[in-house]
């Protein structure tokens, strides 16, 4: 069951107003927005979903951060959904492929989105984590 999101975004304003919107959605939000807290933060408070941006501190600090999640037996069965607005520039098909990278990325979104698509995309992914679950 997802409870606790993690929302990774240096733009300040748009990880408050999220956290506000899933906060009235009945989630335990939380945001960091320094790129250099976020392992350590994720390490000391496993959350059960993330919302990442890819182009923060650097234009590929999303990505290296998912690489990390991905690589670390201990983070790599956290979900993660990429929100940005990287794949606006990019080639047909490399959000598709980037998708495939990492066996965490549940999803890809684009901002701005709206936010009956975002918390429609956390609902299912909460699907999917249950449908992963062992069972009690």
């Amino acid at each position: 069951m997802i409870r606790q999101i993690l929302i990774v975004d240096d733009d300040r304003d748009f990880a408050e107003a999220c956290c506000n919107f899933l906060e009235a959605a009945g989630y335990d939000v939380t945001y960091e927005t320094e790129e250099k807290q976020v392992i350590e933060k994720i390490r000391s408070q496993p959350p059960d979903l993330i919302l990442l941006d890819v182009m923060m501190e650097q234009k590929d600090s999303g990505f290296r951060l998912a690489e990390t999640l991905n690589s670390d037996q201990a983070l790599k069965n956290i979900p993660v959904i990429f929100l940005t607005g990287y794949f606006k520039k990019t080639e047909p098909g490399e959000k598709e492929q980037l998708a495939k990278k990492w066996s965490n990325i549940y999803a890809i979104l684009d901002k701005p989105v709206r936010p009956a698509i975002l918390l429609d995309v956390i609902k299912k992914a909460e699907q999917s984590v249950k449908k992963t679950e062992p069972p009690v």
